[in-house]
């Protein structure tokens, strides 16, 4: 194995062991409501953005294409407006907390992307508004991983 390859190896354990640490903070906070000593900065965070990509997966659920759509518009909405209640929560919780880990920044960003049904969709709403919007999805797109999209 040369050095770069070795170099690769270890920066990739060390992204894998850093990943399990934070899954493991979340859901030690999830289940106990505290942290452990070496848990991530930012547990209780990425425990609110996975919280609310998991309501983002069921409020695209509801609309045609989705697993369980509602084809009623009106229904729809009854069924969307305690969701659209809980999204705003999480929101809130998600945008009153500063984020100290790259980990954090991510999850933010997955948020975001989460609440567009996918990565095309959110380019173009976000394309359209100037050059900030393209920045943004640039950013999204850096912070998400294009693996991911």
């Amino acid at each position: 194995m040369n050095t770069v390859q070795y170099e690769m190896s270890r920066g990739r354990r060390a992204l894998l062991a850093g990943s399990g640490a934070l899954l493991a903070g979340a859901a030690a906070l999830a289940a106990t409501g505290t942290l452990p000593a070496d848990a991530n900065p930012d547990a209780e965070l990425l425990a609110f953005c996975v919280e609310a990509e998991a309501l983002y997966r069921r409020i695209h659920d509801l609309y045609p294409g989705g697993a369980t759509p509602i084809a009623d518009d009106d229904e729809r909405t009854v069924a969307l407006l305690p969701l659209d209640d809980e999204a705003q929560r999480l929101a809130d919780q998600i945008y009153e907390m500063e984020a100290t880990s790259l980990a954090g920044h991510r999850a933010r960003a997955r948020v975001v992307l989460g609440y567009h049904k996918d990565f095309d969709s959110f380019e173009s709403e976000l394309a359209r508004q100037g050059i900030d919007g393209l920045i943004l999805v640039a950013l999204v797109r850096d912070l998400v991983g294009e693996a991911a999209l």
